[in-house]
């Protein structure tokens, strides 16, 4: 084979695997903490349409939470609250993501909250702490 086709099609295979290390396709494990070591609660990355997140809140506590495209931290644009309460029994719960308003939820310990983006925009779900 001639060197000077092999060349760049070795180049071109060495420089996809290097882009592609560190990527995840898994939103589930996007997880940039847990609430006890200074990390934040949830990070979702981008949620493109029809695209899902999912989380489980494993202590009792009020979680702030927003859409890095469109809202911020401290309640600022698209956010919303998560209370999540020392009793009750555990279970699933779905959230749609939709135009401009996250929803402000109220779940038992042990619950997991899954996002699903249902809007034409790429959106994330991000908690503040």
């Amino acid at each position: 084979m001639n060197s000077r086709i092999l060349f760049p099609i070795v180049l071109t295979v060495a420089i996809l695997a290097l882009l592609g290390m560190g990527c995840s396709d898994d939103k589930g494990t996007n997880n940039n903490g847990g609430g006890g070591g200074g990390g934040r609660e949830f990070v979702s990355g981008d949620l493109g349409v029809g695209e899902s997140y999912s989380h489980t809140f494993t202590t009792s506590k009020v979680v702030r939470y927003y859409c890095r495209y469109h809202g911020g931290p401290n309640g600022q644009g698209m956010s919303g609250t998560i209370t999540v309460t020392p009793s009750g029994t555990a279970a699933q719960f779905q959230s749609s993501i939709t135009a401009s308003a996250l929803q402000n939820l109220t779940v038992p310990v042990g619950s997991t909250i899954q996002w699903t983006n249902n809007h034409i925009m790429v959106h994330t779900v991000e908690s503040d702490n």
